[in-house]
């Protein structure tokens, strides 16, 4: 009987040692994972760490935003469009008036193709930073894209107004006003 008791606390206490370590091993892990999220240079092994951090469930919303704004910034870098705009959209869900976030929102849809979505973002961007050219070309450059030729027109006078010798900006001026003076096609015309 003394000899069942010795293996059942033993065993007990072996059991015990691989919990504690394997509890300490995901610390670690976790750890790990952190500083491999937040690096620059490798953009796949920071987007990969962030996820795993995601799923972990262990973070708190302000350390989920941060994590979610350095997996969309690396999902950015891989051109991985789509899930870049999804992340940014968690942060803005907590930080609306980011301007940094909108404006990589901004380039991830724009990247796919969605420039009047994108056109948004750069618009809320131009409101909240009224003497940013960088943001009103962009703003211009996706209304274009978009075929809003006139809304684009004016996003151009305005980038024009802060610079008036911006090469971006009197380009794209002349092309939108060409465009919005030409006739447009329509589906119906044979």
């Amino acid at each position: 009987m003394n000899v069942g008791r010795t293996i059942g606390k033993n065993a007990l206490c072996a059991a015990l040692c691989a919990l504690i370590a394997t509890a300490a091993g995901g610390a670690r892990a976790e750890e790990n994972d952190e500083s491999e999220c937040f690096q620059e240079d490798r953009a796949y092994v920071a987007m990969n760490a962030c996820s795993r951090l995601l799923m972990s469930g262990t973070l708190d919303a302000a350390k989920k935003v941060r994590i979610y704004e350095r997996r969309g910034r690396a999902a950015l870098v891989l051109f991985y469009f789509s899930e870049a705009a999804e992340d940014f959209t968690n942060v803005l869900a907590a930080e609306p008036d980011n301007t940094s976030i909108l404006a990589a929102r901004g380039e991830a849809l724009s990247e796919d193709g969605l420039f009047s979505k994108a056109a948004e973002d750069w618009a809320r961007v131009a409101a909240l930073k009224p003497d940013s050219l960088a943001a009103l070309l962009q703003l211009g450059k996706n209304l274009y894209a978009a075929g809003s030729y006139e809304q684009a027109t004016g996003a151009y006078e305005k980038a024009i107004g802060i610079d008036a010798k911006n090469i971006p900006a009197l380009v794209g001026l002349s092309r939108a006003l060409d465009m919005s003076s030409q006739p447009q096609k329509s589906d119906e015309t044979p």
